[in-house]
């Protein structure tokens, strides 16, 4: 899932959120709640791995996986910073 990262442009930088999970099911069910998240700007799940990638600005990823914490066997979570270049037009 990709939205329109312009959208997100000259707001904050924007992170990619590193999330891994205890299982299969917690990382569905996480899954679920990232992508149905607007203010996500992009995110995959990597269910092999138990993981998921997502890309948001820092406060709104933070009180995401703070929720996934809350409701999902989250066991490992990083996050790093992300230079977005846009062209325009």
């Amino acid at each position: 899932m990709v939205r329109e990262l312009h959208r997100f442009s000259g707001v904050e930088e924007l992170f990619v959120f590193i999330l891994r999970f205890e299982d299969r099911a917690a990382t569905q069910c996480a899954f679920g709640l990232v992508s149905d998240d607007r203010d996500v700007a992009s995110c995959v799940v990597e269910p092999e791995e138990l993981r998921i990638r997502f890309v948001a600005t820092k406060e709104i990823g933070v009180l995401l996986v703070e929720r996934l914490y809350e409701r999902t066997r989250l066991t490992w979570c990083t996050r790093h910073g992300l230079t977005v270049e846009l062209e325009a037009g």
